[in-house]
C-alpha cells in the first residue's frame, strides 16, 4: 500500500510539475506573442510613416515639375508678348515718321497752294492790266 501511496504522490507531483511546466510555457509563449505583436505594430507604423513620406516626396516632385512647366510657359508667353510689343513699337515709330513726313508734305503743299494762289492773283492782275492797256 505504501507503494501505492508513493505512486499516487509521485503521480500527483508529476501532474503538478506538468501543470507548472505548461503554465510557465504558456506564459512564455504569450509573452513572445505579445512581443511579436508589438514588433509587428511598430513595423507597420514605421512602414506607414515611410509610405507617407514617400507619397509626400512624390507629390512635391510632381508639384515642382508642374511649377517648372508653368514657369517655362510663362516665360515663353512673356517673350512672345515682348516680341509683339517690340513689333508694335517699331510699327508705331514707322507710322510716326510717316505722319511727320505727311505733315511736312502737307505744309509744303499748303505753301505751294498759297504761292500758286498768289501767282494766280498776280496773273489775274497782270491780265487786267493788259486788258486795260489793250483797250487803250
Amino acid at each position: 500500500m505504501s507503494e501505492t501511496i508513493w505512486a499516487l504522490v509521485g503521480l500527483i507531483l508529476g501532474a503538478g510539475g506538468v501543470l507548472l511546466f505548461t503554465h510557465l510555457a504558456g506564459r512564455s509563449a504569450l509573452a513572445r506573442a505579445r512581443a511579436e505583436a508589438d514588433q509587428l505594430r511598430e513595423n507597420a507604423r514605421q512602414e506607414a510613416a515611410n509610405k507617407a513620406k514617400e507619397i509626400e516626396l512624390t507629390a512635391r516632385q510632381q508639384m515642382l515639375k508642374i511649377k517648372e512647366q508653368v514657369e517655362r510657359d510663362h516665360d515663353t508667353a512673356r517673350k512672345k508678348l515682348e516680341e509683339h510689343e517690340l513689333r508694335l513699337s517699331k510699327r508705331e515709330d514707322t507710322l510716326d515718321r510717316k505722319l511727320d513726313t505727311l505733315s511736312v508734305k502737307e505744309k509744303n503743299l499748303d505753301d505751294l497752294e498759297r504761292k500758286v494762289a498768289g501767282r494766280e492773283k498776280q496773273v489775274s492782275m497782270k491780265e487786267e492790266q493788259l486788258d486795260g492797256v489793250l483797250k487803250e
